[in-house]
């Protein structure tokens, strides 16, 4: 016996709907990658600061600190 499918009223999006969701949420991803890469460089920033007053404190004691390539 088959069954009759039921409608759903109202759930159904047009095509305008649906461009204009998608378009939010490309904004919405647009934002927080932005978000992401200004904290990055703001601790990439803060990370050369303390380099370069470590390596500053460093020569004062006649010590150099070197980077090694490769070296994690």
């Amino acid at each position: 016996m088959p069954t009759a499918r039921k409608h759903s009223r109202g759930t159904h999006q047009s095509r305008g709907e649906r461009h204009a969701a998608m378009a939010r949420k490309r904004e919405e991803r647009a934002v927080r990658s932005a978000y992401k890469k200004e904290k990055k460089a703001q601790k990439n920033s803060a990370e050369e600061q303390n380099f370069y007053a470590f390596h500053s404190q460093l020569a004062k004691m006649q010590l150099q600190l070197r980077e090694i390539p490769g070296d994690g």
